[in-house]
Order: C-alpha cells, then sequence, then structure tokens
C-alpha cells in the first residue's frame, strides 16, 4: 500500500508539471503579499496609499468608498471593470498596461504561480462582496 501511495503523488505531481496545472499555496500567496503590503491592508477595511484589499474580489474597480482612485480606475469601473481572478491575473502582470494612467506602482508580479497563489490568499482571508 505504501508503494501505491507513493506511486499516486508521483503521478500526481509529474502530470502538474506536464500539464503546467500548479495547486495555490495561500502561504505562498501570504508571502507574495508582503510585496503589496507597503501600500495595502488585505485583512482590514482601512486604506493605506493604495485602497484596502479586503472585498476585492467582485468588486468594481474604483468603487471603494473613502478611497481617492485616479480618474483611470473609475474609468475603467464605470466601463465594467470587476475585479476576480482573471482580471487580477492581467492587472498584476501589468498594471499600467490594462489601466493606463493608475496610479499603483508597477511590481509586475510576472510569475504566474506567485500571482495564483496570491489571489487564493486574498480569498482565503478576504470575505466576498457578496457574503457581507
Amino acid at each position: 500500500m505504501h508503494h501505491f501511495t507513493i506511486f499516486c503523488f508521483t503521478i500526481i505531481a509529474f502530470a502538474n508539471i506536464i500539464t503546467g496545472t500548479h495547486a495555490a499555496d495561500i502561504e505562498n500567496g501570504k508571502i507574495v503579499f508582503k510585496r503589496c503590503a507597503a501600500c495595502h491592508n488585505a485583512d482590514k477595511p482601512d486604506n493605506r496609499i493604495g485602497p484596502t484589499l479586503q472585498g476585492i474580489i467582485g468588486r468594481k474597480a474604483g468603487s471603494l468608498e473613502g478611497y481617492r482612485y485616479s480618474p483611470a480606475m473609475i474609468n475603467a469601473g464605470r466601463n465594467g471593470l470587476v475585479w476576480n481572478r482573471e482580471t487580477l491575473i492581467t492587472y498584476l502582470h501589468n498594471p499600467q498596461g490594462m489601466v493606463k494612467g493608475t496610479r499603483m506602482a508597477s511590481i509586475r508580479l510576472n510569475d504566474d504561480s506567485d500571482i495564483d497563489d496570491l489571489i487564493a490568499y486574498l480569498e482565503s482571508v478576504l470575505p466576498r462582496q457578496n457574503e457581507k
């Protein structure tokens, strides 16, 4: 039985490498978030230099009350930009490329697995807007 278990884990790990899939790692996401923490809170409603990311999933861009967004971010929200997994991936790869004129510092997270982990972390610590 022990050899069978090891065999199964090996096959799963090998399949993940070949297919390029990545199981999100919330703990790594917490580490990746440290790059964001200079400007953003994740688990508090308080804004910093940037808006709090509490409840970011499902939130319309530029819409958090009490934060002064750039005109570019407000317009992006008015034009339908809502933060979800796909939009965050695109934005985190290149904030200025997605919302030209945003005030967000270009940290440019380029590692897809780090971005997946960061989003998993945000989803794990943040209440979804529709759950409030």
